[in-house]
């Protein structure tokens, strides 16, 4: 008769994992996780499944459904038994996307971790929720939270595809523009809005009779947004539409048609009177924008780019011309009190040396992480040292090869502290690869 493989309850895998004997066989593990992304923190139990194999420990990472399993299978036919994804942590990961609906497009996560959405990691033929790992095994990451990758996808339509005029007072982004739609921006060069005009501020006494303007500018234009939004929830209701639903710009645009003319011609008068301070920053293909804390931004629409970012969720929304859907208020009198009216200028590049000699440029470098850019050649490599930290890749344009894993343009993988160095190179054509280096904790 069969024995079945009995489950041994841990706290920390990892320091089991150390003192496994080597001449082990088959063990099944399993621990307790939180599971703080969900909006009633619970918990999650993992399963883990570790073999010795020739003196190296295979292991594998299911969600415990509490699976019998007989103790006389290998290491693949229990694995399969308990639908568990096997993981190697000398190879990377790759990033699978999750995208979230936002009333001026879309976002695609790829490290994004809450309530909305959890992204997971990819190895071979299967994938597991990012946090599961980082709870499981946080030496590999060295990282309580991943930085934050993902695209902003705004809709090319004026308006319905600028986004939110907002400012931050811990997160640190950096954008690189990776399109720029045609039919929106026909020479090629779209919009930021980035803190305000000079000519508008020097206009004023100080900087405070500034703000008081601005500050009545959102004002006016905050009560006649109320009306039409009001307006548009009745048609939501009538049609049977969640009050806080994204909709797609042309429904948008049909009920928006049944505004009264009267309000329409008053929202766009407030509308650009309010805007006609602010400054917007010509952005093209491959632009890097650094957004710093505490001034006022909105990437414009049909402009997509790529987004490396600190992971806190902190905003205060200045201003939108559309419904906000994930709030009932804006935050305009705590921005405006608090916003620094002149972006930083534009500096130059940090020129960054990999281990084989190429020269990259460091395009960002905040408190909790740098970006490399490099631009290779068909069949240039870069070598990278993980230095005990994660890195996460993606190109931004053309194809690469990191460590064996293929990643299109736009695609993007994680390697772990233990990846060693860590080879990234170019294939058929002209290579844009960011590499976000992750700064050690204190």
């Amino acid at each position: 008769m069969s024995n079945v493989l009995a489950y041994q309850a841990v706290s920390n895998i990892e320091q089991v994992l150390l003192e496994l004997p080597a001449e082990q066989t088959l063990c099944l593990f399993r621990q307790k996780v939180s599971a703080y992304w969900q909006e009633s923190p619970e918990h999650v139990v993992l399963a883990i499944l570790v073999a010795s194999v020739s003196g190296c420990q295979r292991i594998a990472v299911a969600c415990d459904e509490g699976v019998a399993i007989d103790s006389e299978l290998d290491f693949d036919c229990a694995a399969a038994a308990l639908s568990a994804v096997e993981i190697d942590f000398n190879q990377p990961f790759k990033l699978l996307p999750e995208y979230i609906a936002k009333p001026w497009g879309q976002e695609i996560w790829y490290t994004g971790v809450e309530a909305r959405g959890v992204c997971r990691f990819e190895q071979g033929r299967g994938s597991v929720p990012i946090p599961w790992l980082l709870a499981l095994f946080p030496s590999q990451f060295n990282a309580e939270e991943l930085v934050l990758l993902k695209i902003l996808d705004p809709l090319a339509s004026p308006i319905f595809g600028d986004l939110y005029f907002e400012l931050h007072q811990k997160k640190q982004e950096v954008y690189v523009v990776t399109r720029v739609d045609p039919v929106a921006w026909p020479a090629g060069v779209g919009g930021i809005k980035l803190g305000f005009k000079p000519e508008s501020i020097q206009h004023c006494d100080n900087d405070e009779t500034f703000k008081a303007s601005f500050a009545a500018a959102v004002k006016d234009y905050r009560g006649i947004r109320l009306e039409i939004d009001a307006f548009v929830d009745a048609i939501r209701l009538r049609e049977g539409v969640a009050l806080n639903a994204p909709v797609s710009a042309d429904i948008l645009s049909a009920w928006l048609s049944e505004v009264p003319a009267h309000l329409v011609d008053q929202e766009l008068r407030l509308r650009e009177a309010m805007n006609a301070c602010i400054a917007i920053k010509p952005i093209g293909l491959g632009d890097v924008i650094k957004i710093p804390c505490y001034v006022p931004h909105a990437l414009q629409h049909g402009v997509r780019t790529v987004e490396f970012q600190t992971p806190v969720y902190e905003r205060l929304i200045v201003s939108f011309a559309q419904k906000v859907l994930t709030q009932t208020h804006w935050d305009t009198e705590e921005a405006i009190d608090l916003m620094d009216l002149s972006p930083d200028a534009d500096a130059e590049f940090e020129p960054y040396d990999f281990l084989n000699g190429v020269s990259g440029e460091k395009i960002v470098d905040f408190d909790d992480f740098f970006v490399v850019r490099a631009q290779m050649l068909p069949a240039e490599v870069v070598s990278v040292a993980s230095e005990g930290r994660y890195l996460i890749v993606m190109p931004a344009k053309g194809e690469v090869c990191v460590n064996g894993q293929v990643l299109q343009a736009e695609e993007a993988a994680l390697t772990t502290t233990t990846s060693g160095v860590i080879t990234i190179k170019s294939l058929n054509q002209e290579v844009s690869v960011l590499i976000c280096y992750p700064k050690p904790r204190c």
